[in-house]
């Protein structure tokens, strides 16, 4: 229309003020219409650099396999298949607008961290649940809910060649400016109204979304049989974990220069390990996990659905599995998935090489052995791993400072057999359930979340009644903490005179305090940190020299508590071995020993700066490390009190 009013105005009396107002206008037209339709040639196109693409003529068996899931299914064959390191399985393509109408080939995309850790009838049922995904022709509601979704999401936030595009016309001439700004003017109205409307079709999809993982795992648990698609799915928390917890080790070792040829025999060493710590039953080197050992230590009672979620929670899938009453069918073997490649071993240490590619190396690599990675993780697994004299009493529970004159006189009479208790332990984690539920409840109330209602121990609730509920909840907890903060003034009691009849007391006495410290170091270097974070904000925005002056002078206090700190944590540098790295040594010891000039009156010393902010980073991670070195130190004195 403001084309066509532009060119109107152009022939109806030909000028070069009419031409200058003619363009103008077909200009603000022309980009109001560019922003309305570049979504018709937006693509988007997934990228697989970090994946390996398998041919049927290299694995014969696993295509077979897949494409066998497929016709059970009763859906399209993968166009290809992709491996990848992750934990994971997932049909995908590239998608655009007019994929809503023309037919497009799906691809498969398999991830190694997965098929080590379930079996293949698991792995069955993980891919029929992929393959669900398309299989029914209600899901194609989906894709147009979801292209939906993307076009909203591109006229919003992709805006890039429209940016570029309007520099360019202001760039011929400065007359176009004006023009340029009406068109913005516009484009920001009407993004203001699709902004409205992203979040409602965003809950609408992300709702739809979930009811689509029901339906794709009603498929998996026809195909497969319910319980092995569950026992798959309960399984997939701790098989993730443990390949976390081999990239963490490599990632630590990355600057001293040791790698691995095969990352994979160490993340099912991991699951292994882990299993056999949490007292898991293994079958065929696997955990066979229940929705019980899911729920171990969650002992909360509220429950309100997350509408901002694509999945639903997988204690709500399982039940939902459950209540479809299938017919169990056995998992015959139970050979790992990963055995359905033709050669395993070199498929894991073709992966293992592929990940490496992304990690650059001072020097070449040394190769370390599963035997050498298998016993430094079990030596830092032995720091957080306590004895299993207590019962668990101690896993995600802290003692609290408490006066140890007066807590050696408890009167409380205990015998070792009564310290940690099956119902001690239960009452640490009603605690904890009911100190996660206030936090959750705190969270609507003070952010003002929009939760219309939910469930608190099977009553529901509505949103005006949460004021009284927490009051009622922080009464418990006032009462809990009560009586485990009694109790362990009477195990200390109780300990104290075992420790007294070996004579080391002494040294019982000292753990105590040393613990304390390490709390009350902990909890001033917060208050520290947070300090510094909010002194130094000023460094994030553009700031008059002399405020940058003024602010620097304002923070010299808190760095000097800062180095205060620091000079403690080396002091006792023999706790944290193996936690500074050489790097981050360096920093401390630059910081510690000069006089860092952060502003010369002009500009930063981004040098300096680098220093500052590595040695802010780290205070709270090495001083958790500290407390966590004494809380250990004190926990293995007394199982050994309890073992002498």
């Amino acid at each position: 229309l403001l084309g066509s009013v532009g060119i109107a105005l152009i022939l109806l009396k030909p000028s070069i003020f009419t031409l200058v107002i003619g363009v103008g206008l077909a200009s603000v037209g022309a980009f109001i219409l560019f922003f309305l339709f570049k979504f018709l040639f937006n693509s988007h196109k997934v990228d697989n650099s970090n994946s390996i693409e398998l041919k049927a003529s290299d694995e014969p068996a696993l295509f077979n396999f897949i494409n066998s899931i497929a016709d059970e299914v009763g859906t399209q064959k993968p166009k290809r298949i992709f491996l990848t390191s992750d934990v994971n399985a997932a049909v995908f393509y590239n998608s655009s607008f007019w994929s809503m109408f023309l037919p497009v080939r799906k691809n498969l995309r398999i991830g190694l961290g997965l098929m080590q850790g379930v079996t293949r009838q698991e792995f069955k049922g993980i891919l029929a649940h992929e393959f669900g995904h398309f299989s029914q022709k209600s899901m194609k509601v989906g894709s147009y809910v979801y292209q939906v979704n993307r076009v909203i999401y591109n006229l919003l936030y992709e805006n890039n060649g429209l940016g570029n595009a309007m520099e360019k016309w202001t760039a011929i001439s400065s007359y176009f400016k004006f023009f340029v700004q009406i068109a913005v003017k516009i484009i920001q109205g009407i993004q203001f109204i699709l902004g409205k409307m992203y979040a409602f079709v965003n809950l609408k999809y992300l709702a739809l979304s979930r009811e689509m993982e029901f339906h794709a795992d009603e498929v998996a648990a026809n195909v497969a049989g319910a319980n092995n698609f569950s026992s798959g799915l309960l399984r997939l928390h701790l098989v993730e974990h443990a390949q976390q917890a081999v990239l963490n080790h490599y990632e630590n070792l990355i600057e001293k220069c040791i790698s691995t040829t095969n990352f994979f025999t160490k993340q099912h060493f991991v699951i292994e390990y882990l299993s056999r710590e949490n007292g898991y039953n293994l079958l065929n080197g696997l955990p066979m996990l229940t929705l019980s050992d899911l729920g171990k230590y969650n002992r909360s009672k509220l429950n309100f659905d997350d509408q901002w979620a694509s999945h639903p929670s997988t204690p709500d899938r399982i039940k939902a599995i459950e209540n479809l009453n299938l017919s169990l069918l056995p998992d015959n073997d139970g050979v790992l998935a990963i055995n359905l490649f033709k050669d395993p071993k070199q498929v894991q240490e073709m992966c293992t090489l592929k990940m490496l590619t992304a990690v650059t190396y001072v020097n070449e690599p040394e190769q370390e052995t599963d035997a050498a990675f298998e016993e430094a993780y079990d030596q830092m697994m032995q720091q957080y791993i306590f004895s299993k004299k207590f019962n668990g009493y101690y896993d995600d529970h802290k003692i609290e400072i408490m006066d140890l004159t007066v807590a050696a006189k408890h009167d409380t009479e205990l015998s070792v057999q009564d310290l940690f208790t099956p119902e001690m332990v239960e009452l640490v984690y009603q605690k904890n359930g009911i100190e996660a539920d206030i936090n959750s409840l705190s969270d609507i109330v003070n952010h003002g979340y929009k939760v219309k209602s939910f469930d608190y121990d099977g009553t529901k609730y509505d949103i005006v009644s949460v004021t009284d509920l927490l009051l009622q909840l922080k009464a418990q907890f006032e009462t809990h903490q009560t009586a485990i903060k009694k109790h362990d003034e009477a195990i200390y009691a109780t300990l104290r005179k075992v420790a007294v009849k070996q004579h080391k007391e002494l040294v019982y006495e000292e753990h105590y305090q040393l613990l304390f410290e390490a709390e009350k170091f902990y909890k001033s270097n917060l208050e520290l940190f947070t300090g510094l974070q909010d002194a130094f904000a000023f460094l994030n925005d553009v700031t008059p020299n002399a405020t940058i002056v003024a602010n620097l002078e304002k923070a010299k206090p808190l760095e000097q508590s800062l180095k205060e700190a620091y000079q403690f944590l080396l002091q006792h540098r023999f706790l944290l071995q193996n936690i500074i790295s050489s790097d981050l040594h360096k920093s401390i010891e630059t910081y510690l020993n000069n006089e860092l000039t952060y502003f010369d009156g002009e500009k930063y010393n981004e040098e300096n700066l680098d220093h500052l902010i590595v040695c802010h980073r780290n205070i709270m991670y090495l001083t958790s490390q500290y407390y966590s070195k004494r809380r250990k130190q004190l926990l293995d004195f007394k199982a050994s009190l309890l073992e002498a």
